[in-house]
C-alpha cells in the first residue's frame, strides 16, 4: 500500500492544479473586459493632466503666491537641500 500513495497524491495534485487553472479559465473574459475598463479609466485621467507649458504656469502661479507671502523655496541639488528666496519651479515652505 505504501506504493500507492505518492500516485495518489500526485494525482490529488494534479486535480487541484486543473481546477485552479480551470476557474481561472473561466474568470479569464471578466478579467480582460475589467483590464480594458481599467485602461480606458487610465486615458481618461491621462487626458486630464496638464500639459507641460500649463505645468510651468502653474508652477509660476505657486512661485508668486509665495513671493508675495514671503516664503522662499527649498530644492535639492545632488543630495543636501538648498534654499533660495522664490525660484520659479520648486516647492515652497514657509520659514
Amino acid at each position: 500500500m505504501q506504493s500507492y500513495k505518492p500516485s495518489v497524491q500526485k494525482k490529488c495534485a494534479c486535480v487541484m492544479t486543473t481546477q485552479k487553472k480551470l476557474a481561472q479559465a473561466v474568470n479569464l473574459e471578466a478579467l480582460k473586459k475589467q483590464r480594458e475598463q481599467v485602461l480606458q479609466y487610465v486615458t481618461q485621467m491621462e487626458k486630464q493632466l496638464p500639459s507641460k507649458a500649463e505645468m510651468d504656469a502653474l508652477l509660476s502661479d505657486i512661485n508668486q503666491a509665495g513671493i508675495g507671502r514671503s516664503l522662499s523655496s527649498t530644492y535639492s541639488v545632488q543630495g543636501r537641500s538648498v534654499s533660495r528666496n522664490a525660484m520659479p519651479g520648486y516647492l515652497l515652505q514657509s520659514g
